[in-house]
C-alpha cells in the first residue's frame, strides 16, 4: 500500500504531468497545440541577427539571477503574478482581434510584418499560459519543497516572466511598423 501511495504522490505525478505537457506541446505532428511551429515562426524573426536572439533569450538570465537573490516567490507574489498575467493574456487576445481586422494587401512587406506580429503575439500567449501553469504548480508545492528547490523554481519563473516582458517589445515594434505601413 505504501508503494502505491508513493507512485501516486505529487512528487511523481506533477513532474510526469509537466513533462507530458512539454512533450505534447512540442511534438512535430500535433492537431491541437502547434507550439513548435509558433516557436519556429517567432525565432525566424531573429534570422537576420543572432545578437538580437541572444539578447531576447539571454538578458532574462541576468534579471532572473538578480531577482532570485532579492526575493524568492511567496504566496503574495503569486497573487500579483496571476493578476498581471491575466491582464496580459486579455491584452494579447485583444491585439489579435484587432489584427484580424487588418486588411490583406498586395504589399509583401506588409503581409510579412502582419504574419510576424501574429506569430509574436501567439508566442507571447503561449509563454503566458506556461507561466500560469508553472506558477500554479509551484504555488501548490512551495510549502513542501526545500529552500534550494524554491530558489531554482523561483529562478525559472523569474526567467519566464522577464522573457515574456522583453519579447513584448517585439510585439510593440511590429505593431508600430504595421501602423506606419497602413
Amino acid at each position: 500500500m505504501k508503494g502505491l501511495q508513493n507512485i501516486f504522490s505529487y512528487k511523481v505525478l506533477l513532474p510526469i504531468g509537466l513533462l507530458l505537457i512539454a512533450i505534447y506541446s512540442f511534438r512535430k505532428v500535433n492537431n491541437f497545440i502547434k507550439i513548435r511551429g509558433i516557436l519556429k515562426e517567432h525565432v525566424k524573426i531573429f534570422s537576420g541577427s543572432k545578437l538580437q536572439l541572444l539578447f531576447f533569450f539571454g538578458v532574462p538570465v541576468l534579471f532572473a539571477t538578480s531577482f532570485v537573490q532579492l526575493s524568492i516567490f511567496n504566496q503574495a507574489s503569486f497573487n500579483t503574478l496571476y493578476v498581471v498575467i491575466t491582464i496580459l493574456i486579455t491584452m494579447f487576445f485583444s491585439i489579435l482581434t484587432v489584427l484580424a481586422g487588418y486588411k490583406k494587401e498586395e504589399d509583401k512587406q506588409y503581409e510579412n510584418v502582419l504574419k510576424e506580429t501574429r506569430s509574436s503575439i501567439l508566442f507571447e500567449l503561449i509563454v503566458s499560459i506556461y507561466i500560469t501553469i508553472y506558477a500554479f504548480v509551484f504555488q501548490m508545492v512551495i510549502d513542501v519543497i526545500d529552500s534550494v528547490a524554491k530558489v531554482i523554481l523561483s529562478w525559472i519563473l523569474y526567467y519566464m516572466i522577464f522573457f515574456l516582458l522583453l519579447n513584448m517589445f517585439i510585439v510593440i515594434k511590429r505593431y508600430k511598423i504595421l501602423d506606419e505601413i497602413q
